[in-house]
């Protein structure tokens, strides 16, 4: 179950920090250094990126690991 939750919370928290920032999913994937498709299924689906990837969003994005995986709610 915490894993679900942190899956979804990942998914609307990248997503609204696209959002929030104005940019379309093209753009947050050439930020990000992925493909497209790589980018929507993070968005969309229940996937989590590997550690690697997830502390070099982290640091693209200038956000707190816990901006991306921690529930807003």
């Amino acid at each position: 179950l915490i894993i679900k939750n942190e899956r979804k919370a990942f998914r609307d928290n990248l997503k609204r920090i696209r959002e929030h920032r104005g940019w379309e999913a093209s753009q947050m994937a050439d930020l990000l250094g992925i493909d497209m498709a790589e980018y929507l299924s993070l968005e969309s689906r229940s996937n989590l990126p590997n550690t690697i990837q997830l502390i070099d969003f982290v640091k693209k994005l200038n956000v707190s690991l816990s901006d991306l995986i921690m529930s807003t709610k």
